[in-house]
């Protein structure tokens, strides 16, 4: 072999080990890359995005708080409309408090109570309801704000019979007959 053989050998070999170790180098780099620099790259691009989100929800911030306080007020009203319906359906009322309130409203607007008398039990979902027939004289205006003040009893009430007649030939009297259901909750079991 000769010296010029030798060293074209050695030039190639050179060569080849110049490209093997670009080859390796340019493994390691691309490695890098995908191991390293590209779950960077991906986490970098989700913070992006949460930033984004943050922003938007800052720059609604003061939407926000007004819907969450009108919600609040809603859910306010709501507790108090329930407190109010759970109120009128004590299971502690009776008769007689019914009985009481109904001679007020009827002096108030000059209706003259006349009977009364318990006209059965009814059942309407999950309330307990006790029937009583009322009966009055007035003018029919009166008997008008009466009803009127039905519709804001204290208690939960539902009328089921209502007869309107006039008592007299001048017909400025009536004779009222009602029945009213008056409904409560149950009593809890013990």
């Amino acid at each position: 072999m000769s010296a010029e053989s030798i060293d074209t050998s050695l030039t190639r070999i050179r060569r080849h080990s110049q490209w093997l170790g670009l080859g390796i180098v340019l493994c390691l780099v691309g490695g890098w890359w995908y191991g390293l620099l590209s779950p960077l790259n991906r986490a970098a691009d989700a913070l992006e995005q949460r930033r984004l989100e943050v922003e938007s929800l800052h720059s609604q911030h003061k939407v926000l708080l007004a819907t969450l306080e009108t919600a609040r007020a809603t859910a306010a009203q709501w507790q108090e409309r329930k407190n109010q319906l759970q109120q009128r359906t004590r299971p502690t009322h009776d008769d007689i408090d019914f009985l009481e309130w109904a001679h007020e409203q009827a002096a108030q607007v000059s209706l003259d109570l006349i009977d009364f008398r318990p006209s059965g039990k009814e059942s309407l979902e999950i309330f307990e309801g006790r029937g009583l027939m009322l009966s009055a004289n007035g003018s029919f205006d009166s008997i008008c704000r009466f009803l009127n003040q039905l519709r804001h009893c204290p208690r939960m009430n539902r009328i089921t019979s209502l007869e309107i007649t006039p008592a007299g030939s001048d017909r400025q009297q009536y004779s009222l007959v009602l029945r009213i259901v008056l409904f409560t909750l149950p009593s809890p079991q013990a």
